[in-house]
């Protein structure tokens, strides 16, 4: 009996390896109730039962688990595409397909680099070399759709098991928005940079020049830089009329230059610019009122010289609410000028108005300066030179009827005349070096302090006694500055000390150069101030500026003595 069990039993072994689904018939029967092996063989067939129950719900759970797989893998909206170790698609979701445009037959069985842009398959052997030495990917690329058009992906890439063998599993993201979106950022962030250049750079010009006419040209130049314009104009007004300053335009100068419109002629142009407001005209031609007033004050020149023009941007020059003119931008694009454009431009116009006020008062303290110039020189001819003469015509006369009367007596006349001669020829040489102080570089500044003295001994009657060095080897603005510090420091002696004698010294020493001035006039007290007597701090400003040192010794009623020390190498 006992080998009849194990038969048996080795029997349904059989059947249950042929066939796991299915749960063979077992003799329970043909064995006695209480007998050992019907218990065996019922325990043997309950444990089929649970076995084959387990396997159900197994099998039930993993169809569940692979439903669920399925129909994430079917609905998420990135792309996921599994490849064979030779990089063939086997599988892909329908986000994949539509990513790439291809229906789901045709992309199967696609190469990796049937899909990915050339340029980047490099980067393929990047993934690969990742995923082969069993680590993840993370990685951006170019891939190519159906129609041949590129888009930007995200890629991760894994190591993965399917169908019992080795693969590899690609997740791709579409992100050519956040790559355009980042693109049109870095070009804004580059447009602002530049802007933001072009207007520090405007600044620092107008800042460190007044030659207005390529400070205005750089002002357009660095304009045209964040505003592409095709002309560019500056006007300024002129009494009535508002009138062509400066440009950039392929238009001749010649002809921008001639430009001059009557400011009741520009009608509302001119009253939308003086009230501080910009106007951008999108199309010149069209039918608006402001497009109307442009072309009647260009009246012919819109149809002969402006032909091309379309768009227009105008905005103030103003400075301090006043506006003074107008910057005009054209462009033979219509639709080229934005808000942004106007807002840009309104505050390089700012500066342009800058530019042009500076240059206005530099050229009015210049004219100003001129005539200071001219009236000392005319007070200074009045006063020597004119004197002179004068004495030289009395002298003149006198020798003349001496000669008719007493010829004896003509020598001293004619010797009166002479030294008239002499002092005004002193005050002339005195009056054109400092007129033309560049006689400096020329004549030096020895020759430069005698003809000073000489001067000052002809134009006062003070002696004046010189002790001279050679030629010291000064760059020329130190010379100039030792020359203007001797200068006041004798303009002082006359009109204050009052002096009879004055000593003028200049010492070459090893470690530097002296210049001395002492007078034996009224002398001061040095420790008093002197309210509005600027003469002494221009010359502590000078020798400040040398690195040097100024010493002022005076007693009152003991003369004055000034020391200017210039180190070596200033």
């Amino acid at each position: 009996m006992s080998a009849t069990i194990q038969e048996t039993l080795l029997d349904l072994f059989q059947q249950v390896i042929a066939d796991p689904d299915r749960i063979p018939a077992v003799p329970i029967d043909v064995w006695p109730e209480d007998s050992w092996q019907r218990s065996l063989l019922t325990r043997f067939r309950d444990m089929l039962t649970r076995m084959r129950q387990s396997k159900r719900q197994a099998e039930e759970q993993l169809r569940e688990r692979e439903e669920q797989y399925r129909s994430i893998f079917e609905a998420t909206s990135d792309g996921l595409i599994i490849r064979d170790r030779d990089g063939f698609v086997v599988e892909a979701n329908p986000a994949a397909c539509n990513m790439h445009g291809y229906a789901y037959e045709e992309f199967l069985g696609l190469h990796r680099t049937d899909i990915i842009d050339p340029k980047d398959h490099a980067m393929v052997a990047e993934y690969m070399k990742a995923i082969q030495a069993g680590h993840s990917f993370l990685g951006q690329a170019v891939d190519l759709r159906k129609d041949g058009t590129p888009f930007t992906v995200e890629v991760r890439g894994t190591t993965f098991t399917y169908q019992g063998k080795p693969h590899t599993l690609s997740v791709l993201r579409d992100i050519t928005e956040r790559v355009q979106a980042q693109q049109l950022l870095e070009q804004r962030v580059e447009a602002r940079t530049r802007e933001l250049s072009s207007l520090l750079e405007i600044s620092h010009t107008v800042a460190s020049t007044l030659q207005l006419k390529p400070l205005l040209g750089l002002i357009l130049d660095q304009l045209k830089l964040v505003v592409d314009y095709t002309g560019a104009s500056i006007f300024t007004v002129e009494g009535e009329d508002l009138v062509f300053l400066d440009g950039r335009s392929p238009t001749p100068e010649e002809q921008l230059r001639q430009m001059r419109f009557p400011l009741q002629r520009l009608g509302l142009l001119w009253e939308t610019i003086t009230s501080h407001e910009s106007i951008l005209l999108p199309d010149v031609r069209d039918d608006s009122p402001l497009s109307q007033t442009v072309r009647v004050a260009m009246g012919q020149r819109m149809v002969i010289t402006f032909h091309d023009v379309r768009a227009c941007l105008f905005v103030p020059l103003t400075l301090k609410d006043r506006v003074m003119g107008m910057l005009a931008l054209t462009s033979s694009e219509a639709g080229a000028f934005t808000p942004h454009h106007a807002t840009l431009t309104m505050a390089i116009a700012n500066q342009a108005a800058i530019a042009i006020e500076n240059a206005r008062l530099y050229a009015q303290a210049h004219a100003l300066a001129a005539l200071e110039e001219r009236q000392k020189l005319a007070r200074e001819l009045h006063d020597s030179v004119s004197q002179a003469l004068y004495g030289i015509s009395l002298g003149a006369h006198a020798a003349r009827s001496a000669l008719s009367r007493e010829p004896a007596e003509v020598a001293e006349p004619l010797d009166y005349v002479l030294m008239q001669a002499e002092v005004a020829l002193a005050e002339m040489r005195s009056l054109i070096f400092e007129l033309r102080p560049e006689s400096l570089e020329t004549e030096g500044l020895v020759s430069a302090l005698s003809k000073q003295a000489a001067a000052l001994q002809a134009r006062h009657a003070i002696a004046v006694a010189t002790e001279l060095c050679d030629e010291p080897d000064l760059l020329l603005t130190v010379k100039e500055d030792l020359y203007r510090i001797a200068q006041e420091a004798m303009h002082n002696t006359v009109k204050h000390a009052h002096a009879s004698h004055v000593d003028l010294r200049l010492d070459q020493l090893p470690g530097g150069i002296t210049l001395e001035v002492r007078d034996n006039g009224s002398g001061f007290d040095t420790a008093a101030s002197f309210p509005g007597h600027l003469g002494l701090q221009s010359m502590r400003e000078r020798i400040t500026n040398l690195e040097g040192t100024l010493q002022i010794e005076s007693t009152p009623g003991q003369g004055t003595t000034i020391r200017a020390y210039v180190p070596a190498g200033t």
